[in-house]
């Protein structure tokens, strides 16, 4: 299972009241771990990663909930300064918070069944065909016993236009700036047999 994931830490907006300045700012963040689960149970974990890769095996069931969750670590930085008569008292505080974030997926597990036909031709070749009722297209055997299986899905990437323009903001202004990272959908269709 390959997945994205993606997140936006949302920092408080600083404050002044007086002799005292409230500043935020995001002092780290990560993501700690993947996990892929199978009906509410974690069947396989891996480091954190934005575009996680993950190899998993499912047995003895038809069909399944498959869920991809991420927790997320963010620690952000709390500043406040004081004036006083000898100067500015400076207090840090750190905030920290773990957050998982997770989407599923509804699942059909099956095995590849496939049925063998054997011939022999005048010439003396033998040959072999095979029908598999499963949607399929292609079944390859090599010569030293590796087996490759083509799916009839084929795949497209399409981009969410609405992720074009992005507004930074600060706490007296906003502007719109072009995104530079443009999250895609992968979307698939079946193609005929």
């Amino acid at each position: 299972m390959r997945g994205f994931v993606d997140y936006r830490v949302r920092i408080p907006n600083g404050s002044s009241s007086g002799n005292r300045t409230i500043e935020w700012s995001l002092s780290d963040h990560e993501i700690e771990e993947v996990r892929l689960q199978k009906d509410g149970e974690t069947i396989t974990k891996s480091d954190g990663s934005h575009t996680p890769a993950i190899d998993y095996q499912i047995d003895d069931d038809w069909s399944a909930t498959l869920t991809l969750e991420a927790e997320i670590h963010v620690r952000l930085k709390k500043t406040t300064r004081t004036d006083v008569v000898n100067g500015t008292n400076v207090d840090v505080v750190y905030r920290e918070e773990t957050r998982n974030v997770s989407d599923s997926l509804d699942v059909e597990v099956y095995d590849l069944s496939a049925y063998p036909y054997y011939a022999e031709y005048p010439n003396g070749d033998s040959g072999v065909a095979i029908f598999q009722s499963r949607p399929w297209q292609g079944y390859t055997l090599t010569e030293d016993g590796d087996t490759r299986v083509r799916g009839v899905w084929r795949f497209y990437t399409a981009r969410d236009t609405s992720w074009d323009g992005l507004v930074r903001s600060n706490r007296t202004a906003s502007t719109e700036v072009e995104s530079d990272a443009i999250p895609v959908f992968v979307h698939a269709y079946p193609s005929r047999i």
